[in-house]
């Protein structure tokens, strides 16, 4: 006759088990960013992600081509060539203005997700190392993010991205190497005190190698915090990509970054305000969503406020 199987060790049989527990935390999670105007950001935000997705679809006109005899087109006018107004107008080039910030809204996200994801990347890993290892180790590692986070980003990035020059993936890989420290930083004091916790010096006893206990206990104890900078870090990268593609050493022309968009309409700005409103506009609501979402998680993920941001 079969047997139940018994409930993990310091559980009653009418708990759920830790698998439950995972699930009922991340439905908590989920139901509490939702909650009034979290949810809102969230729908907003969404609303931007699927309109860069979808830009192949949306877009009315191809974003880097335009008609010379259509520049400068106030919002609402016909197009000369098509029965689709340009709704936003167009640039002194004559490319539709709609079309190309539904195109940036791929280029800002895209940049943030991969950069975010290289400077967690490599930030986490140094960050654990140091935090598992101490000593000497820690001490270079540290001292090396010191140095980094001892110079204005803004500036660094600037002056990465003139030696380098512009491009998507230099963009990416500056940003990423001007934002690991403050990854490594975190993972780092998190480290620090969950390598002396009963679980980690039994996995040593056991024999479990320092790159197994980094990956499976450490790793998945200090993702949340991770999570929660690495939301608060979006709209910086966003900034500093409009910032970067402004000064023209961010994405190169005829690209349709946001900020790039923003530049090329500073000089008309007395005649033809669209050009530098409409994705100055897509820009900050992008920014205020997803400082909203994060201040959100931050309550929630972080309520101690372990996470500097």
């Amino acid at each position: 006759m079969a047997t139940e199987p018994s409930p993990p060790d310091g559980l009653r049989p009418e708990d759920p088990v830790p698998s439950d527990l995972e699930a009922r935390k991340r439905k908590s999670v989920f139901a509490r960013l939702f909650r009034g105007s979290g949810g809102v950001a969230v729908v907003i935000l969404g609303l931007i992600v699927l309109s860069g997705i979808l830009a192949p679809f949306l877009a009315p006109f191809e974003p880097e081509f335009g008609n010379l005899r259509e520049s400068l087109l106030p919002p609402g006018s016909p197009a000369k060539d098509s029965s689709i107004p340009h709704l936003l107008g167009t640039d002194r080039f004559g490319r539709d203005v709609l079309s190309r910030v539904l195109y940036g809204s791929r280029v800002s996200l895209a940049v943030a997700a991969m950069a975010i994801a290289v400077a967690g990347i490599l930030g986490t890993t140094i960050g654990i190392v140091a935090g598992y290892y101490g000593g000497v180790v820690d001490s270079i590692l540290m001292r090396l993010a010191d140095l980094v986070l001892a110079m204005p980003i803004i500036l660094l990035a600037l002056v990465l991205a003139v030696l380098v020059g512009p491009s998507f993936f230099n963009v990416v890989l500056i940003l990423g190497a001007v934002l690991w420290a403050e990854y490594a930083r975190q993972a780092r004091a998190e480290t620090l005190g969950i390598r002396e916790r009963e679980y980690v010096l039994l996995s040593r006893v056991a024999g479990i190698s320092s790159i197994g206990i980094m990956v499976r206990h450490i790793l998945p104890n200090i993702l949340d915090t991770l999570l929660v900078l690495a939301t608060l870090q979006v709209a910086r990268v966003i900034i500093i990509e409009a910032a970067l593609s402004f000064l023209g050493v961010g994405i190169p022309p005829p690209a349709p970054a946001w900020g790039l968009m923003v530049s090329e309409g500073r000089g008309l700005l007395n005649t033809s305000w669209w050009i530098s409103v409409f994705p100055g506009i897509a820009i900050t609501m992008t920014i205020l969503t997803v400082n909203l979402i994060a201040d959100r998680l931050k309550d929630i993920l972080d309520p101690h406020g372990k996470v500097v941001g």
